[in-house]
């Protein structure tokens, strides 16, 4: 079970929350109208000013679990709070627990990140179901499973997000560069990576991962796909107007965003990596190290040719699943989700050995991670408007 801090996290958050309270459209409120607020009571404050319905922050010092916080409800039309077992969204996080699974299996000698996935197939890829749109495109033979994992398939996130277009749920697949180009984010990246050690393997790799993962920590309200169990006490998404979205099912495992689990699984599992307990120092070296340097002006839209050489200065670059940075503190990486009724980021200093997890069901992170992470954590230097071009002081 989780310590408690001597300290809570609403007296950190508190002074954060009382210097910049921010509004609905993202702008820094100064007017400070919140410092005679009690603690907890100002973060309340900034989650109603927001509209955020509910909170969950887990905090991780020196690679233990140090608190799980949690704020509002899980759902607000059946009027249930949210606690620190309630089942949330993991989102892309799934993405940093599969691309520490591959780095392990890397390390085993079981599968070789650089190796052309051509030669893993049995087939061509643009034979499997979902792949025909790459029939006479022979660039795929280029991918490789580090090339797919540090976000450099040359894929848009989803086909149906195709570059300079609205949803289209028709739109063939396509690269929009080619593989090893540049940094791109892609979720298509993710599954076909799945699909090469799925085949490579002859694995069930949810069963296999959760056995290694979440069986050694010894929780059961966590897992790559949703469970009946979770049914008990599970959040429900919610639109930007507070409307009640539900929780998104999915029943098969998707590698790129198909993780469920509790704040404080969450929490368990992210220490436990922090600690070295889960995957071998050469795994997490591997997952941790730069792959490739990010140049892009924002994460999102993934195709955009629009560039920021000032990232330079903080060697923002591409780890395994996750974004690394240098800030004052040293080097961290970061690890954002987000859906239509959720969002959710992960921070660590790795030199600190700490992190801090947030999780909201309505996607309105934005307008209350950073203050909250630069508040607990101290100044970390993180490219916030990198990550949430909502935030970009030139919109």
């Amino acid at each position: 079970m989780p310590q408690t801090r001597p300290i809570g996290l609403a007296t950190m958050i508190f002074s954060a929350v009382s210097l910049c309270a921010c509004t609905h459209g993202g702008t820094p409120n100064t007017t400070g109208e919140t410092a005679a607020l009690p603690a907890d009571a100002a973060i309340e404050h900034l989650l109603a000013a927001n509209g955020v319905r509910g909170l969950a922050v887990a905090l991780i010092e020196d690679g233990e679990v140090a608190s799980v916080d949690v704020y509002g409800m899980r759902d607000r039309e059946r009027d249930l709070p949210l606690t620190r077992q309630t089942v949330v969204s993991g989102l892309s996080w799934t993405k940093f627990v599969f691309s520490a699974y591959v780095a392990e299996l890397a390390a085993e000698g079981r599968i070789d990140l650089d190796r052309p996935i051509a030669e893993y197939l049995a087939r061509p890829l643009p034979e499997y179901d979902g792949y025909g749109d790459l029939a006479g495109d022979e660039r795929w033979r280029a991918l490789t499973l580090r090339y797919l994992l540090s976000h450099q398939s040359g894929f848009p996130n989803f086909r149906f997000f195709p570059p300079n277009s609205d949803y289209d749920p028709e739109a063939p697949l396509a690269f929009f560069q080619g593989p090893g180009m540049s940094y791109a984010y892609s979720g298509e990246g993710f599954q076909i990576a799945q699909l090469v050690i799925s085949e490579a393997l002859d694995i069930d790799i949810a069963a296999d991962l959760e056995h290694r993962f979440f069986a050694a920590l010894g929780t059961d309200d966590i897992g790559l796909t949703w469970r009946e169990s979770f049914t008990d006490d599970y959040d429900a998404g919610h639109n930007p107007d507070g409307s009640r979205i539900g929780h998104p099912v999915r029943e098969e495992f998707d590698a790129a965003g198909s993780i469920n689990g509790s704040p404080t699984a969450f929490a368990r599992f992210v220490s436990a990596f922090m600690r070295g307990e889960l995957v071998s120092d050469a795994a997490r070296t591997e997952l941790l190290a730069p792959q490739t340097p990010v140049r892009s002006a924002h994460q999102f839209p993934p195709w955009s040719a629009e560039r920021d050489e000032t990232l330079a200065a903080i060697d923002l670059s591409a780890g395994l699943g996750v974004v690394l940075w240098t800030g004052p503190q040293g080097r961290g990486f970061f690890k954002g989700g987000h859906d239509d009724g959720a969002d959710n980021m992960l921070v660590c200093l790795i030199e600190r050995n700490d992190c801090i997890l947030m999780m909201t069901n309505i996607a309105k992170g934005h307008l209350i991670f950073p203050q909250i992470a630069e508040a607990v954590l101290g100044p970390t230097g993180l490219p916030w408007t990198w990550e949430y071009s909502q935030l970009d002081e030139s919109d």
